[in-house]
């Protein structure tokens, strides 16, 4: 079977984390049996990686001008950091289309992420006659709730598609709700977590040793880093700790400057962009993840953080209540709450709370739930055959 993978983001270089877990999901399908290939923007500069995956790259712009999809934040970050970019944008969206329209009929069923995405296959199915399966994600669910162009992209995609997949229940629900004559076509398939993650030893809190802690994610406002820092400085100086931030993102300079103000730059190191391949290290030399985001979808990095028998606090949104569970799994708090913050890792260091036994926990129910991609390579291999009526040929 040949799956197009119809997405506007998707890693340019190994040290490239934007669309990483579509990467991860296309290797772990590959393996299995299924031929994909990918249809993604060009970014600034010409790109071959990876080789063992055909990936096709539309062009849209000068070389230079190419960055409208595949910098931290992706289209919405890119049209705040410029009113320019707005200009690009219809350009954009017409290169997408023709080029996904030219390479769509050679392959069996069309994978669609994100309702954008998923609109475009779907407006021209006359031409390509294939079954459009989509997925969506936080991103989907929050701009349709706030946005009638949006909404209209949204509902325009997910009626004229084969099959829905939501990557958190929370969208599956609020789907439902919205979408009641389509039931049939929504279904929940988790994203999964490398095996990787699963070997790293979990790190204990040495005496005299600082609290190493740890975010990942894009520097942009709805990641809340601001909240971590301004928690840290409501720590007394008697406690110790330090924090690694990796990624990047529109508000580096900001938080730089948050550090400096606060006199915590020395104790805060900033790492930018890493490999993927690479995050495992990082969770294996820091004790505590902390995910302070107002928004997401199912956090990757909390799985993978989970995954890896970290201990866990991140903010009390729809998207980590799947994921963590409060004083058994790891530590909840209300988004931009900088006081509750600073008193979990305070007690944290005072060992009123055990980062082991919650670590532990944590990977334990990773396990149980079975959140690998090989378990989602093998359902999304479910929901091809049944969109095609062709064999699944899964391959162990």
């Amino acid at each position: 079977m040949r799956v197009l993978h119809l997405t506007t983001s998707f890693p340019a270089s190994e040290n490239d984390a934007a669309g990483a877990f579509i990467y991860r999901l296309i290797n772990a399908l590959n393996k299995k049996g299924t031929e994909c290939h990918v249809l993604t923007p060009a970014t600034i500069r010409p790109a071959t990686w990876p080789d063992a995956i055909e990936v096709h790259r539309f062009r849209y712009a000068p070389w230079k001008m190419q960055i409208l999809a595949q910098l931290p934040g992706g289209i919405p970050a890119a049209l705040h950091k410029s009113l320019f970019n707005f200009v690009l944008l219809p350009v954009f969206l017409c290169s997408m289309t023709l080029t996904f329209c030219v390479r769509a009929r050679h392959y069996d069923v069309i994978h669609a992420h994100w309702s954008l995405c998923g609109a475009i296959a779907v407006i021209t199915r006359f031409f390509h006659r294939k079954p459009v399966i989509i997925t969506v994600h936080g991103s989907d669910q929050y701009k349709s709730n706030r946005s009638m162009g949006y909404s209209l992209i949204h509902c325009l995609a997910v009626r004229g598609a084969a099959f829905t997949v939501c990557v958190s229940r929370d969208i599956l629900s609020d789907l439902q709700k919205k979408e009641p004559d389509h039931l049939p076509k929504f279904c929940f398939i988790a994203n999964g977590v490398a095996d990787i993650f699963f070997e790293v030893k979990p790190r204990p809190i040495i005496t005299e040793e600082p609290l190493r802690l740890l975010t990942i994610g894009s520097l942009i406002p709805l990641k809340g880093i601001d909240v971590i820092i301004q928690s840290l400085a409501r720590i007394p100086s008697s406690i110790h700790w330090r924090l690694t931030i990796v990624g990047d993102g529109i508000e580096l300079q900001n938080l730089q400057k948050l550090a400096e103000k606060h006199a915590l730059l020395e104790y805060i190191s900033f790492e930018g962009n890493v490999s993927p391949d690479v995050i495992p290290q990082f969770m294996e030399r820091h004790h505590v993840l902390i995910l302070a985001s107002y928004r997401e979808g199912r956090p990757s990095v909390v799985l993978e953080a989970m995954a890896a028998g970290m201990a866990v606090i991140a903010t009390n949104i729809s998207g980590t209540k799947e994921l963590v569970q409060n004083e058994t799994t790891g530590w909840l708090f209300t988004a931009g709450d900088t006081n509750a913050l600073a008193e979990k890792i305070e007690s944290i260091v005072k060992k009123e709370k055990d980062i082991i036994t919650m670590g532990l926990a944590g990977r334990k129910w990773m396990r149980v739930q079975n959140l690998t991609w090989d378990e989602s390579s093998l359902q999304y291999q479910q929901l091809y055959a049944k969109a095609t009526g062709l064999p699944a040929q899964v391959r162990n």
